[in-house]
């Protein structure tokens, strides 16, 4: 769960100051919040935010895709910091935007306003809003600068007096009102850590409102993240993740990534060599044609990350064109599709038996045919289910894995 605050809306004129970043596993829930003390400190505190919220398979926003996202991608350039690679975002709010009838039934989509709608306005302790978030930062700074320069006044009169002995009752004010505006800086640090700690906490807690959309559709047309299993459990354990935390966590549900299953007869699980890496992937655009379900997306490059190099020229059957490029971190799926009597069906026997036998049970599977589409109506769960384990298995693959093969562009999509 990502959220920030910042000095206003326009990252031109406006300064990051505050980031949360709250992460869940099976056995503890961490909460790292970054703040600047002072307005000389955004570019360090925001090279060490980007650090830890880029390292995460996925990040869950909300309306982060218009504003947090954009907010630290250009001040990071500004600030002359590496451009920030992101993971898959699901933003929260443009799922309820564009497929709930929530729209439709409350004033507005604010956080606060679902959380109210879904009966979480109680479990919230702060009362402020973003943009009284950013005043009580300028009153934060002007306070500290004020409590700096009293004490350090303070202090001179204490010094005067051991040398000539006046002025006892100034000494004491300047003394008494640094501890005020000690007291007052304090507050409105900790009303600002509270929203932030509030904003990220009730976001967690907002995902339930996903059962009154449609969520499938969504996943269709914003894409969703794919993480290998490969060899992930093997990799190196997650220092963010904390005491006791599983490292490979699934960002979205909290749930444990399972190990990988043993491998069907004829392929072979990684090789020693690839011990410790894992391909984590972002689907991005699906689209159904005449002829094709094309597949395109991102390979996330990163610690325990490996975007990889392969082209699937006689490696697969002819109906099933693959490409994965390293160096423009890409990828692209094309599934021949047979055509009949209004719908357009993918021949699951082509796809492997692991892909096969998962899908099976889904209601748009007979007879190892996939109904992607009946009458111009898309079956969104089905395709979905079908890239994400396709993309699974296909990392597994010995093809997959043997693959060294020179760059070649991908072909447009």
């Amino acid at each position: 769960m990502l959220d920030i605050e910042t000095t206003g809306l326009t990252p031109a004129r406006s300064k990051f100051v505050l980031g949360g970043l709250l992460t869940f596993a099976e056995d503890c829930t961490t909460l790292k919040q970054f703040f600047a003390e002072s307005a000389a400190e955004e570019s360090r505190l925001l090279s060490l935010y980007l650090a830890e919220a880029l390292q995460y398979d996925a990040l869950i926003t909300y309306n982060g895709a218009r504003f947090d996202i954009p907010f630290l991608r250009e001040r990071a350039e500004r600030l002359g910091l590496p451009a920030p690679d992101f993971p898959y975002n699901l933003d929260l709010y443009l799922v309820l935007n564009r497929f709930s009838a929530l729209r439709k039934v409350l004033p507005n989509l604010k956080q606060k306003t679902v959380e109210e709608f879904m009966g979480l306005w109680p479990l919230r302790k702060d009362d402020i809003s973003g943009a009284e978030s950013a005043r009580l930062y300028q009153e934060y700074l002007r306070l500290s600068k004020n409590s700096i320069r009293l004490e350090s006044n303070a202090n001179l009169e204490s010094s005067t007096q051991l040398e000539i002995g006046v002025n006892l009752e100034e000494s004491a004010w300047l003394e008494n009102s640094a501890r005020l505006e000690n007291i007052a800086a304090k507050a409105a640090l900790e009303a600002m850590l509270l929203h932030n700690r509030d904003d990220v906490l009730q976001l967690a807690r907002l995902l339930p409102v996903l059962e009154k959309t449609d969520f499938h559709s969504a996943m269709y047309a914003f894409g969703f993240p794919v993480l290998t299993a490969g060899a992930a459990h093997d990799a190196p354990a997650n220092p963010a993740a904390g005491a006791g935390c599983d490292a490979f966590e699934t960002p979205i549900t909290g749930a444990r990534c399972a190990s990988p299953e043993k491998p069907p007869v004829g392929e072979e699980p990684f090789p020693a060599a690839n011990q410790g890496w894992r391909v984590a992937l972002a689907v991005e655009k699906i689209a159904i044609d005449a002829e094709f379900l094309t597949v395109s997306g991102r390979q996330f490059k990163g610690k325990n990350n490996a975007a990889v190099d392969f082209i699937s020229y006689g490696a697969f059957d002819d109906d099933l064109f693959v490409q994965f490029e390293k160096s423009g971190e890409r990828f692209v799926l094309r599934f021949r599709l047979l055509r009949k009597s209004g719908l357009a069906l993918l021949d699951l026997t082509k796809r492997g038996a692991p892909v096969r036998e998962k899908m099976r049970p889904y209601p748009n599977c007979n007879n190892d045919f996939l109904i992607l589409e009946k009458q111009k109506r898309i079956s969104y769960t089905e395709i979905n289910a079908f890239v994400s384990f396709f993309l699974e298995s296909l990392v597994t693959s010995r093809p997959f894995q043997s693959a060294a093969l020179p760059h070649t562009p991908l072909p447009p999509v």
